[in-house]
């Protein structure tokens, strides 16, 4: 499992974030019957970084203990997100305002 380094910080969580969103994007050319994810809808990349940060904060993480693995959306405007972090995996909801409305160890 890899974890992002002392020093890397926000820098590295900005970065899986923005991997994880182009990945989602990126696709050949299938129609929507052909695909599976076609209802998913991740969170934006602004909750995602609100997430991880409090994330960090409640779980007492160093930035370097927390790697954003997965995101959807829960409920209309609720967004879930999956982190791994050196403590095990753990999770984040967060609505579309910002306001993180829980964290927990999975």
């Amino acid at each position: 499992m890899a974890f992002i380094r002392p020093g890397q910080g926000i820098r590295a969580i900005v970065t899986g974030t923005a991997i994880l969103t182009l990945t989602a994007c990126a696709g050949g050319r299938n129609t929507p019957e052909e695909t599976i994810r076609t209802n998913v809808r991740t969170a934006p990349a602004e909750l995602q970084l609100a997430c991880a940060s409090e994330t960090v904060t409640r779980l007492q993480l160093g930035d370097e203990q927390l790697l954003p693995i997965s995101s959807g959306e829960v409920t209309p405007n609720v967004y879930r997100i999956d982190f791994n972090t050196k403590g095990g995996p753990a999770f984040c909801i967060i609505d579309g305002s910002g306001t993180v409305l829980s964290v927990e160890r999975a």
